[in-house]
């Protein structure tokens, strides 16, 4: 049902990632009526710190930039809602945002979902993230592991080409797949020769840190010891919510935009890590004041 005192919005932008509260400062700050849905789990929670963000010399973690943007939003008569959009769906005056069994009405809609990193059950990965040695950007971090052992997990496409790229910051590196029956196509192997990058099939087991070593146990074969572990198994962009309005997705699962990123879905806009293009935290904020200013352009 629709809440009896639910006031029409504006716009509604369903998460709270850089590219949600970038988008959320600017319409805030066009007097627009907003609410921003935050599920809690924004990809750059996620970030222990990063050293790629322009004008935090020092890096910044992922929480402490969310938590200045949200400060930032709060100044400006914004704030963030807790909550988890579970549907979306088209009426008369825009749009129904869905929360459990309510629904919020807005004539816009952004959604900043974001992508939800492939992630395998390792034991001792956790731990390893958990210190800031499993990362999964090698353009974020490739400059602060130069010249390190690097192990890149995975063995598609998309992991040698993570592989390739990391190359440039350092010569050591090796591959590593997650299965034991894990295979690496003629084009793979003959990019990573050309390149100098070990392939070390066998198949993961665990992972262990001795000191300022990872210890990664094969299934078939010896451990591996490296300085940093990148995981390079890809992601799925949140695009539930698009799809439920008919809004065009790519062969890869992220949501089609154009210029001003709005989707095939009139009305309906996105931005950051579900839209296709780089990952990245600068460009999700860009497209967030993208989004914002053409949302409040057609209003």
């Amino acid at each position: 049902m629709t809440p009896s005192d639910a006031p029409l919005m504006d716009c509604v932008i369903v998460g709270a990632g850089p590219a949600g509260l970038a988008a959320a400062l600017y319409l805030a700050r066009f007097h627009r009526r907003i609410r921003v849905l935050d599920s809690g789990d924004a990809r750059a929670l996620r970030i222990p710190r990063s050293h790629n963000v322009p004008g935090f010399p020092d890096g910044i973690a992922g929480p402490e930039l969310l938590a200045r943007l949200r400060a930032q939003l709060l100044r400006h008569g914004g704030a963030v809602t807790a909550a988890r959009a579970t549907g979306l769906s088209r009426d008369e005056r825009g749009f129904l945002v869905h929360v459990g069994g309510l629904r919020w009405p807005a004539r816009r809609v952004l959604l900043a979902t974001g992508a939800r990193d492939r992630e395998i059950d390792l034991p001792g990965l956790r731990a390893v993230r958990a210190i800031g040695l499993l990362r999964e950007c090698p353009i974020c971090d490739g400059h602060e592991h130069r010249g390190r052992r690097i192990g890149v997990i995975g063995s598609s496409p998309h992991a040698v080409r993570e592989a390739l790229f990391l190359r440039h910051f350092s010569e050591h590196l090796q591959l590593l797949p997650v299965r034991p029956d894990d295979v690496l196509g003629r084009e793979g192997h003959e990019a990573l020769q050309a390149r100098g990058i070990g392939w070390r099939p066998g198949g993961l087991a665990g992972v262990e840190h001795r000191g300022s070593v990872l210890r990664v146990h094969r299934v078939v074969g010896d451990p591996v010891e490296v300085d940093v572990l990148y995981a390079a198994l890809g992601c799925q962009p949140a695009a539930d919510l698009g799809r439920a309005v008919q809004a065009r997705c790519e062969a890869g699962g992220n949501l089609v935009i154009d210029g001003h990123c709005q989707t095939t879905c009139p009305g309906l806009f996105a931005a950051g890590d579900v839209t296709s293009g780089l990952d990245q935290i600068v460009v999700a904020m860009a497209q967030g004041a993208v989004a914002a200013t053409a949302i409040h352009n057609s209003l």
